[in-house]
């Protein structure tokens, strides 16, 4: 159970990682990257649509 925590861990801080490096490279083609990321981080997401098709049987 400890090795998954840590796991999990150090593969959230590298994840962390790129995008801080991403954003501070901040090059050309990193632009659309960044842009992408920023859309996902800050778009509200509602489970409720998800839910209601996997309820109705697709």
């Amino acid at each position: 159970m400890g090795w998954r925590f840590l796991r999990n861990l150090l593969f959230s801080g590298l994840v962390l990682a790129v995008i801080t490096l991403l954003v501070r490279l901040d090059l050309p083609y990193t632009k659309s990257i960044t842009d992408y990321i920023y859309y996902v981080l800050t778009t509200d997401f509602d489970p409720q649509v998800i839910l209601q098709t996997i309820g109705s049987g697709w």
